[in-house]
């Protein structure tokens, strides 16, 4: 009997503990996360696009090949064009 209630004891502790670690875990991605926002707060809204299109592009799979067509040059150029007149 005694073995039983110190075995349940122990693992009520362990228990006890893994929550807590859990806790603090989830915690610290929180803080992490805020202070992340909370730098990116200032941050342009076209700058903060283009590093949310490089994070994804990690996550993608390779590209082997790529075409290029004119119409897709000509428009890229020009908007970026249009934003150095600007």
């Amino acid at each position: 009997m005694v073995e039983a209630e110190s075995s349940a004891e122990q693992l009520r502790v362990q228990s006890v503990a893994r929550a807590e670690a859990d806790r603090l875990a989830g915690q610290a991605r929180a803080d992490a996360e805020r202070a992340t926002m909370e730098a990116y707060a200032g941050v342009p809204q076209e700058l903060l696009l283009a590093l949310a299109l490089r994070q994804a592009a990690e996550h993608l799979p390779s590209i082997e090949h790529l075409v290029v067509t004119p119409d897709l040059v000509q428009g890229l150029l020009s908007k970026l064009t249009a934003q150095v007149e600007a």
